[in-house]
């Protein structure tokens, strides 16, 4: 199973992609569409505070649970905080497990928008759904401890097929 938290402003974020403890028993497992490095866009530099024209690391991938297609997602990454990232095998590890455990990285809080929208085009293809199918869209933030200083070091956009994903919202006074 695929997790991810997050607390912010007294609501706790919990989603679950389901694997091996889901009703149909089988793990979760992920593709790797793409990876690089690349030049940051304009809107990359000013989320991730980086100078224009600064690298950064970039994939995409497929979560599946029992042999399809969950979550589709893409992330961005400063390249100056986890240089030689694009050695590590994001099919076989996970990211945050290689961001907190070889670079460091205190994970501290995601800010993320959530929106219902319609399969299309490649999105289509990848999660094999048809066209307008309804997915669950998030987009957003993930900052960290890196040298004792809260920074961004993530972005991200996931495509999560709203059949086999649990997303719960818990507010706290």
């Amino acid at each position: 199973m695929c997790e991810r938290k997050s607390k912010t402003s007294g609501i706790d974020f919990d989603f679950k992609l389901y694997g091996r403890n889901h009703p149909t028993g089988d793990d979760t497992s992920r593709e790797l569409l793409s990876s690089g490095l690349r030049v940051c866009t304009k809107e990359e530099a000013e989320q991730l505070g980086l100078k224009k024209a600064d690298p950064v690391f970039f994939m995409e991938r497929i979560y599946f649970a029992d042999g399809s297609p969950l979550c589709l997602t893409s992330t961005v990454l400063p390249y100056q905080l986890f240089r030689e990232i694009e050695t590590y095998d994001f099919e076989q590890n996970s990211l945050y497990q290689v961001l907190e455990e070889q670079y460091h990285i205190q994970i501290t809080t995601t800010s993320l928008k959530l929106k219902a929208v319609s399969a299309y085009g490649n999105i289509s293809r990848f999660l094999n759904v048809e066209e307008d199918t309804p997915l669950l869209y998030s987009d957003g933030i993930t900052y960290g401890i890196q040298k004792d200083r809260e920074v961004p070091i993530e972005l991200f956009q996931n495509y999560y097929l709203t059949s086999r994903f649990e997303y719960s919202l818990i507010q706290r006074r």
